[in-house]
């Protein structure tokens, strides 16, 4: 059975999976990028730069960073190398603010030629350490360019990460840091 929910779902994954899409005209401050339900969404940070939102179902949760002030969808050089977007979401699994062994996670995006491309993450293994960036994740994360409804071209970050992958259910409480 096809639920709205999951349709979204459907529709969001094989945007963020097609690497050509590029959104144009979209109210990224009333309606968020890609099918993100930014009404329902719960905004974690909105500065003039970056705005953060998180939303979740009983399967995903699901994190989209608008970044207003990056309009470049180029990569530049730096020392001979090529270099892109790179973004970070640290999850602090079990909201405890510490480091907890095989429990909290990193994931990683990449629009560099240089480094893995698509999303890695991490395992954390200690108070310093953690696994090696794996690439098996049932989830989905992009970098995306998109303009908006006044001509600007704004970065948006976009992770649907699986609940059973992170080990939640919906309505558990986790911590997190873009």
């Amino acid at each position: 059975m096809c639920t709205k929910k999951s349709l979204f779902l459907v529709l969001l994954i094989g945007l963020l999976l097609n690497p050509s899409v590029r959104a144009e005209g979209v109210d990224l401050k009333r309606d968020g990028a890609f099918g993100f339900p930014q009404a329902q969404a719960r905004v974690l940070c909105d500065q003039e730069n970056l705005r953060v939102s998180v939303w979740s179902n009983a399967e995903y949760l699901y994190v989209q960073a608008v970044v207003w002030a990056d309009g470049d969808d180029t990569n530049g050089q730096f020392a001979g190398r090529e270099i892109g977007d790179l973004t970070s979401l640290s999850l602090d699994v079990d909201a405890d603010q510490q480091r907890t062994p095989t429990i909290d996670r990193f994931y990683n995006i990449s629009r560099s030629r240089s480094q893995p491309q698509g999303m890695q993450y991490s395992v954390v293994l200690s108070e310093s350490g953690s696994t090696r960036q794996q690439n098996d994740s049932a989830g989905r994360g992009a970098i995306k360019y998109v303009e908006g409804i006044d001509g600007k071209l704004c970065r948006v970050d976009s992770f649907v990460l699986p609940l059973a992958e992170i080990g939640k259910k919906s309505g558990e409480s986790i911590r997190l840091a873009y």
